[in-house]
């Protein structure tokens, strides 16, 4: 009878019921060969299935092969002048092994013949004669385990020693009186005593010394995928043993889960971390906390975080990066978010940041935090070991800042601003919607109503877009926001837009050819308004000057670039009024320092000429 097994004819013995009498036709049996995954365009292991008395046998081959370099038809790997020298190899040995089993079948089949009697016991001697009657060797899993994991690169640091902690759970089972000799030997049940045993841990480094079900759980599950990709990949496991495992089905759900310590800043809180950053000295702190910072504006992992200062682009004044995120493999493509980022990659140009391990990352986050000024309690809840009671703890916010608290940060700051899931994930790289809305830690309507109230009432509290256009639909409608400093200073000086090509002369653009100078030169030469404007800005002179120093240097080269003398003395003659200075440069003043920095006369004359200047200030 021609049946069907994986894309492949095969035959099975037929039965013949007759007067309560069976008839076998040996000869009938057959078996035939497959490709694990046909599919794939790397080697894949070959299997040798033989149907029975109703049942499947599989057996592991031991060889791979290409499945180009397939023939399903004659059940065997090509051998071709086509193919190189070592694939020929390669398949030869192939079909050394396929033509070995064969015989192995054959003299199995022709023992049945032979010897009726032992047909009942035929499950047991197909096994014998395909093995050639060797026991099969038992297995150190642990070593193959930690074998495996040593090579392994498809995962993240922290997701490799998450694993290995899995595996020095497990074999703290195994010492306890749970010892296997294969992985076939690991099923359900074997899985569902691993669990209880994680379950009644009184020991762990924690402050109970149990286990979360959180944590036990994923113990579980990334047990799982280690073994699907490390013992049934390489065919030493049979993957219906894992498939039966079912554990969703039987694992305890943590009713902690939605008030673990995951939480996500509010915007005082990363300015707060701003602020802090400026006057750090140590380098491996600072580093720590502009990597941490960049996490917090721009949602990338820890893992990726550098990637961030690398392939950074500028295109009509936009300045975006793009970078392949290591977890996933997901290239992202995206564009400056908030303002605070143009100043992290400024200083991080000529040099790469300290990078350390992540729990020390870390630690260092929570004492950085602390030392800046984090403060606020946090209520969590704790699902542990065999405890059915759930535990509440009051924890320090700044306690609860880790590496993935940017990335939380990031995401929640865009949903207060009302950004969709779906915009989020162009910039975040996640898989699918749920895991944006997993990672968004906006836990009441409360949340909502502190950022508006901050909008409103602590507007300098709020992190700035990068793109002023979208700075004013953030704020506009509230009625009782202070006004705009920034905006007021735009008007007057083009300060956005200053920022904006200097921005880009470091990035090695020649910004005095850009079409941007002539809107420059123009604002800073209208004077309309100018008074009306200092009687509003009274009092604010220090906040003023903060500003306008940031772009002092870059307007006097933009005037010396033109030999535009007027520029410079408009540009003083709105900080006089502003009284942010007493005094301004004459024109034959501006003239004759940039004779001497043409090198038209001698340097002592313009130093000299620069006190009297500053003593007269």
């Amino acid at each position: 009878m021609l049946e069907y097994q994986y894309g492949i004819p095969y035959r099975h013995y037929s039965l013949i019921i007759s007067n309560g009498m069976q008839q076998t036709f040996i000869k009938e049996l057959q078996g035939n060969f497959y490709l694990r995954t046909p599919k794939r365009e790397k080697p894949t292991p070959i299997y040798y299935v033989i149907v029975m008395n109703g049942k499947k046998h599989r057996f592991a081959t031991g060889v791979k092969v290409y499945p180009d370099h397939w023939n399903t038809k004659k059940q065997e790997a090509y051998i071709s002048v086509r193919l190189s020298e070592l694939d020929n190899k390669n398949n030869s040995i192939a079909n050394e092994k396929i033509a070995e089993l064969k015989s192995r079948f054959s003299e199995f089949k022709n023992y049945l013949c032979e010897c009726p009697d032992e047909i009942d016991n035929s499950d047991v001697l197909l096994k014998q004669y395909i093995y050639k009657k060797k026991e099969i060797k038992t297995m150190d899993c642990i070593a193959f385990l930690n074998n495996q994991l040593a090579s392994y690169n498809g995962a993240s640091a922290s997701t490799k020693k998450d694993y290995s902690n899995g595996i020095k759970n497990l074999d703290r089972y195994m010492k306890e009186g749970h010892a296997i000799s294969s992985f076939d030997d690991m099923d359900k049940k074997y899985v569902k005593g691993f669990y209880e045993f994680l379950r009644k841990i009184d020991d762990a480094p924690t402050k109970d010394g149990h286990l979360s079900l959180n944590y036990i759980n994923k113990q579980i599950s990334q047990l799982s995928t280690m073994l699907n990709k490390f013992a049934v990949e390489n065919d030493v496991m049979k993957l219906q043993t894992l498939n039966d495992w079912n554990y969703k089905v039987w694992t305890i759900k943590d009713k902690a889960t939605k008030n673990i310590d995951e939480i996500a800043l509010r915007d005082d809180e990363v300015l707060l971390l701003w602020d802090y950053w400026h006057n750090i000295s140590d380098a491996k702190y600072k580093d720590t906390l502009a990597l941490f910072l960049l996490e917090c504006l721009t949602g990338q992992r820890y893992s990726d975080i550098d990637k961030v200062l690398k392939d950074i682009e500028v295109q009509n004044n936009t300045m975006s990066m793009q970078l392949v995120q290591g977890k996933t493999a997901k290239k992202v493509e995206f564009d400056i978010v908030f303002e605070l980022t143009k100043e992290i990659l400024a200083e991080y140009k000529n040099r790469e940041p300290q990078k350390v391990t992540v729990d020390y990352f870390n630690k260092l986050l929570k004492k950085i935090a602390k030392a800046a000024g984090i403060k606020g309690k946090q209520l969590v809840t704790r699902h542990s070991g065999e405890n059915t009671d759930v535990k509440v703890e009051e924890k320090e916010r700044y306690e609860c800042i880790k590496s993935h608290t940017g990335r939380r940060t990031f995401i929640t700051l865009l949903k207060l601003r009302g950004w969709d899931n779906r915009k989020i994930q162009t910039y975040s790289g996640h898989e699918t919607i749920d895991m944006v809305e997993h990672y968004t830690k906006i836990v009441s309507p409360k949340d909502y109503k502190i950022f508006k109230d901050t909008i409103r009432n602590n507007p300098d509290k709020i992190l700035r877009y990068a793109d002023e256009e979208d700075n004013q639909k953030l704020f506009e409608g509230y009625a009782g926001v202070k006004k705009d400093k920034t905006k007021v200073l735009d008007y007057l000086f083009g300060i956005n837009k200053i920022l904006q090509i200097k921005d880009m002369q470091s990035n090695g653009i020649d910004i005095y050819q850009l079409d941007e100078m002539k809107q420059i030169i123009s604002t800073i030469k209208n004077t309309s308004k100018l008074n009306e404007i200092a009687e509003n800005l009274k009092g604010k002179e220090n906040t003023i000057k903060e500003h306008l120093d940031k772009i002092d240097s870059l307007v006097w080269n933009i005037a010396y670039s033109y030999k535009d003398a007027e520029l410079w003395q408009k540009y003083e003659y709105k900080k006089l009024k502003l009284n942010i200075i007493d005094k301004i440069y004459t024109k034959e003043e501006i003239e004759y320092i940039w004779l001497v920095e043409d090198n038209e006369t001698d340097n002592n004359s313009i130093d000299k000429m620069i006190e009297e200047y500053e003593k007269g200030k």
